[in-house]
């Protein structure tokens, strides 16, 4: 008949912590095929809660332990299950468990299981071969971040081949495969991006040799979302995307703000419709957003275009100039000549006023300056009032009402107090009238 022997051996280790663990039973022998499990209690003696992180080193194919971590108030036991498979076969099987206290030692011992049967017989204690390797990892990390794993293993296992694997209920995340080639030996897990919040395990294999080692690890919820803009310029204008990236592990709920000016406003296109509020002279937009772990995508966007602007602008300059270059309503325009003579000192002078409007102008008056070296001479048509000024004479004409469309011709005759050699310049007439 095959026999399983169990025997647990504790290293007095010596740790400085006050954590202390019990395993019941300590010895087991039972038939083989009906399995076997063993309760490893931990008491938290200290003043503050710890996280403990149960480390079991040696061939996982035919034991497992649950949980892997224990969060212990202080005063306070809780209990890891160790669970060994009926199907295992005859040999002697040595696990090494180790108790973690964020990351420092904290209690240490042997789980020996012996299985006879066949011809096989088993001892109760390990040979001075045995093959350990520990691993330490810290109790959480981010999403995103960087695990270090550090393994330290005996002397017998160097060389190896270590295949370092991140999982999450048996899915395999992520895998490292790196030659181990010294006792002692960091290696680092890259996490994913988004990668959901949990428990995970972190499991570390010699490929070639049957010794592996686990242990369990937490990524943490991260609520974290990157928003971007970037500007496309237009002939006249501008078009603005506003893009979301949620590098955390939560669905994520959030707004995007945006101010512009009174100047902008009736310009505005915006995909999807903002909340608009009016602060003074600015608008604050405001798009809701709601986006998965891992999504990136445009959230919102609005466009300004200033052609409407320019439009109008070009249409204004364009009747100020109309305004500019139209003729008033009444004119008045002066020419002159100089009569026959030797030294051109006699000047005839014409002056037409014309009503160009659609309407009747009344109290018509036109006005225009003799020079102080000329006098009148004669007057035409329609008789002037002169009157003497310090810098010439003033002739005014009353010419009462002019009917649309209606034209006045007078003129007068000037003599200059001396004869004229070249250009002749006489000052502008003016005219009033009342519409």
């Amino acid at each position: 008949m095959k026999k399983l022997t169990v025997i647990m051996l504790v290293m007095a280790l010596g740790f400085a912590s006050d954590i202390s663990a019990v395993f019941t039973p300590s010895t087991s022998t039972i038939q083989y095929g009906e399995g076997t499990t063993f309760t490893l209690s931990v008491t938290n003696n200290g003043d503050i809660a710890t996280t403990i992180q149960v480390s079991l080193t040696g061939d996982p194919t035919w034991i497992r332990v649950t949980p892997g971590s224990l969060y212990l108030y202080p005063g306070t036991t809780k209990n890891s299950i160790f669970y060994f498979s009926n199907t295992a076969t005859p040999n002697s099987y040595i696990y090494r468990v180790e108790l973690l206290d964020n990351g420092t030692m904290a209690w240490e011992g042997l789980l020996v299981v012996n299985v006879e049967g066949d011809g096989y017989t088993a001892t109760e204690t390990p040979s001075d071969d045995v093959k350990i390797l520990n691993m330490h990892v810290p109790n959480e990390v981010n999403p995103g971040e960087t695990i270090i794993v550090n393994l330290e293993v005996s002397e017998n296992l160097i060389p190896s081949d270590v295949e370092i694997i991140l999982l999450k209920e048996g899915n395999e995340i992520v895998t490292v495969s790196e030659p181990l080639d010294r006792i002692q030996k960091s290696f680092t897990v890259q996490v994913p991006e988004s990668e959901e919040a949990g428990n995970y395990t972190i499991r570390a294999h010699l490929l070639g040799k049957g010794i592996s080692n686990e242990t369990s690890i937490e990524i943490v919820e991260l609520s974290k979302v990157e928003i971007r803009s970037e500007i496309t310029k237009k002939l006249l204008g501008r078009e603005v995307v506003f893009i979301a990236k949620n590098i955390g592990n939560t669905l994520k709920e959030g707004y995007v703000t945006k101010q512009i000016s009174f100047w902008d406003r009736p310009l505005l296109e915006a995909s999807p419709n903002p909340e608009i509020t009016k602060d003074g002279f600015t608008y604050t937009m405001n798009w809701g957003y709601t986006i998965a772990p891992g999504d990136e995508r445009i959230v919102a966007s609005y466009s300004v275009d200033y052609i409407p602007y320019s439009i109008i602008g070009v249409l204004l300059l364009i009747a100020v100039i109309l305004i500019l270059q139209k003729p008033e309503a009444v004119e008045v325009k002066k020419s002159f000549e100089h009569l026959a003579g030797a030294d051109h000192s006699k000047i005839k002078v014409k002056i037409v006023v014309s009503n160009s409007s659609d309407e009747v102008v009344e109290n018509v008056v036109v006005t225009d300056l003799i020079p102080g070296i000329a006098h009148l001479k004669k007057a035409y048509v329609v008789k002037p009032k002169a009157k003497k000024q310090k810098d010439g004479t003033m002739l005014t004409w009353d010419l009462g009402k002019l009917t649309s469309g209606e034209e006045r011709l007078f003129s007068y005759e000037l003599v200059l107090s001396f004869g004229i050699i070249g250009k002749l310049d006489l000052p502008k007439p003016s005219i009033t009238w009342n519409q």
